[in-house]
């Protein structure tokens, strides 16, 4: 099953993704969700301008769709939701991401904005803690099996030129609604339960995209 290349329109997303054993309904949400990810993200508004990202939609197709295809489907129509009352109310959730990013980023400009941001109760920050536990124990799993693809991904530490794997997936859990987030909890522990590393199945994905048949051939063919 593919994802519709086409789901951005004209001069976007070409990114033809193979999922395997994807029924065609996961498919359709998963295209709404990114097709709806990318109109926000693409909206967002730097200090310095339009980024090289926001220009750059098949990427972001690329990496969302991998993302979005290990999460079951009730946990993906619930953040489908999640957007869908955003755009209700005018709010963009990229936004709302990136903000929260800043907080280890860039701590002094984080500072002036955060009462702008949504209050987060303690229930909610402990849901999401729980879920970043068993993605940073899989990350860790991910740096030790296969070492030279992990390197050209996000550094190990937060600074103004690099957001790490933990402090970016954090920040956007943090925009999830408190059903969405059970619901990831969910998934996690019950991959975690079934032995099932969903950061890597994210970095299957992106290896597959670009042509290998596994995140180990690609790992291999790494100088």
């Amino acid at each position: 099953m593919s994802v519709n290349p086409e789901i951005f329109g004209r001069n976007a997303c070409r990114c033809g993704y193979d999922v395997k054993d994807m029924i065609p309904e996961k498919t359709v949400m998963i295209e709404k969700i990114v097709k709806t990810e990318w109109s926000m993200f693409s909206s967002v508004k730097d200090a310095s301008g339009i980024t090289y990202c926001q220009q750059d939609p098949q990427t972001f197709c690329l990496m969302r769709v991998s993302q979005a295809s290990i999460w079951q489907d009730d946990t993906l129509a619930s953040y489908l939701n999640d957007l869908k009352n955003a755009g209700l109310f005018g709010v963009n959730l990229m936004t709302e991401k990136y903000a929260r990013m800043m907080e280890s980023t860039h701590p002094v400009e984080y500072e002036q904005i955060k009462n702008r941001l949504p209050t987060l109760t303690p229930v909610l920050i402990q849901i999401v803690d729980q879920i970043l536990a068993y993605f940073s124990k899989w990350d860790e799993e991910v740096a030790r099996r296969y070492p030279k693809f992990r390197l050209l991904g996000r550094k190990g530490q937060d600074n103004f030129n690099n957001t790490t794997t933990v402090t970016y997936l954090r920040a956007e859990l943090l925009t999830y609604s408190a059903t969405t987030l059970n619901l990831c909890l969910r998934d996690a522990k019950n991959a975690s339960d079934n032995q099932i590393n969903l950061a890597e199945k994210i970095l299957e994905g992106t290896a597959q995209f670009y042509g290998y048949s596994s995140l180990s051939e690609l790992e291999h063919k790494l100088p």
